[in-house]
């Protein structure tokens, strides 16, 4: 996560209440077998490219909740809203969210941006990753596809409500 400010409960709610008129950004609660689990997050989306962002925020990160809601957002951006390029943005210094796109997402191709962002006064540099739908469908889906079929997921709080079953092909 880029802000490393506390948010207050007032700015989550001005923030909360315009994702409805933006268009390019839209949240979805995760639950995996009927347990609300996390949140994905996809932001700067352009429907003409086909392109955006994505981010997770994860309540249990000790039932490695973290990869199933990953690997479930990735599947969803690309086979459900039918986009052809996802990125990512990474603080150069979170090792572990490093490892996590990398290692279990699969995300390849990082590329470094020196000083790119300021926090408390300091430069910091940001490995962006980025994943095409072409490295998605020959490379990652089947990679993902036991996370995947062996949970039960429901997206909702968006119109869709898609529910995964037990099986990606059951929407």
């Amino acid at each position: 996560m880029l802000n490393q400010n506390i948010i207050s409960k007032e700015e989550h709610l001005v923030y909360c209440k315009n994702l409805t008129k933006d268009k390019s950004n839209l949240v979805y609660r995760v639950s995996i077998n009927k347990i609300p689990c996390g949140v994905i997050n996809y932001t700067k989306l352009d429907y003409t490219n086909k392109t955006g962002e994505f981010g997770i925020y994860v309540l249990d990160k000790s039932r490695r909740i973290g990869i199933c809601v990953g690997r479930l957002a990735i599947y969803y951006y690309f086979e459900v809203l039918n986009f052809s390029e996802l990125r990512i943005r990474v603080l150069s210094s979170n090792k572990r969210a490093i490892l996590y796109f990398e290692k279990l997402l699969f995300f390849s191709a990082p590329y470094l941006y020196k000083k790119e962002f300021i926090i408390n006064g300091s430069s910091i540099d940001i490995i962006h990753y980025s994943m095409s739908y072409r490295h998605w469908n020959n490379v990652v889906k089947n990679r993902y596809m036991d996370t995947i079929c062996h949970n039960s997921f429901i997206v909702d709080e968006k119109p869709e409500n898609i529910y995964y079953q037990k099986s990606p092909l059951t929407i």
